[in-house]
């Protein structure tokens, strides 16, 4: 990664390819963060190598954490909205019996995780927001902070891992990948959905 200047005020970076290293892409589009309003423009650019599509520059690990303040509606405590209604019915369709373990990364306000309790799963996730996570572990939850690359979960140490609407988060998708297969046990299974806008 090369640091850049900063654009009004956060910091950025400008990132090789993911998935082949490579320094050369061309811009498709850029924009602004129309959801939340954040500062910034952004580009989305494709590697000239690979075909690989992401942002370049984007905000750094630090700095992309102003993106997600306190009123981020996935990490509030509520009721499953009708698109997590769908995943929590997917899920079902796995066929993993109760008790099997399970690792949701990016858990949010943990409503999936409660959920996934509630039909007899052990549970774990993954948060980067600290304060989110302080109060999940006071409210019972097995939660710890970080991406899941930063985490040393023991190899081998779950039956299923998901990743709802995280892996576009991700600052390294590769990586996130490879270590949710790390802690996979054999024939364990990974779930992941990703949005579209």
């Amino acid at each position: 990664f090369m640091s850049i200047e900063s654009q009004l005020g956060v910091e950025l970076e400008k990132p090789t390819c993911n998935l082949c290293d490579s320094s050369q892409s061309i811009a498709l589009l850029s924009g602004t963060d129309v959801r939340r309003r954040g500062p910034g423009r952004f580009t989305v650019v494709r590697c000239i190598e690979c075909g690989l599509v992401y942002t370049s520059p984007r905000p750094t690990p630090e700095a992309i954490l102003a993106y997600y303040p306190e009123d981020y509606a996935p990490h509030g405590v509520r009721a499953p909205d009708l698109a997590e209604g769908l995943y929590y019915r997917y899920f079902r369709l796995l066929g993993l019996s109760p008790g099997a373990r399970v690792l949701d990364v990016g858990c949010g306000g943990g409503s999936y995780l409660r959920f996934l309790e509630s039909r007899g799963y052990q549970v774990a996730g993954t948060e980067v927001d600290a304060a989110l996570v302080e109060k999940l572990v006071h409210a019972g939850l097995e939660v710890r902070q970080g991406s899941l690359p930063e985490i040393p979960f023991p190899d081998q140490s779950f039956d299923a891992v998901t990743l709802w609407w995280v892996l576009e988060h991700a600052h390294d998708p590769l990586a996130a990948l490879e270590n949710a297969r790390r802690v996979l046990r054999p024939g364990g299974m990974l779930v992941v959905s990703l949005q579209s806008f």
